[in-house]
């Protein structure tokens, strides 16, 4: 694999935490709609939070494994995206039955 598709792992990470700072800030213009109506106006914040996190996670990760992709080619560096991503979707699985009390 090249160095520039390295970077578009770097960018695509930078893209998912960016996407997640104003998640995490409380505006859930980024979540479904289905799933903003069903949060109570004062859970938006902390139901935020969650999903915000998330998504910063699973950037950071894929940030991480861009960046030690372009040191040293190893397979086992995808490892630290595999990890942040469950860890991730296991964030938003939380807090989609939290605070929509349920995941549909």
């Amino acid at each position: 694999m090249s160095e520039s598709n390295y970077g578009f792992l770097i960018f695509m990470g930078a893209v998912l935490i960016f996407w997640g700072i104003p998640t995490f800030r409380g505006n859930l213009l980024l979540i479904h709609l289905y799933n903003r109506w069903k949060v109570l106006p004062e859970e938006r914040k902390p139901y935020g939070r969650l999903p915000g996190s998330a998504l910063m996670v699973i950037g950071g990760s894929i940030i991480i494994t861009g960046i030690l992709q372009c040191i040293s080619e190893q397979e086992y560096w995808y490892y630290i995206t595999v990890a942040g991503t469950v860890i991730g979707l296991v964030m938003i699985g939380y807090a989609l039955l939290k605070y929509n009390r349920g995941i549909f």
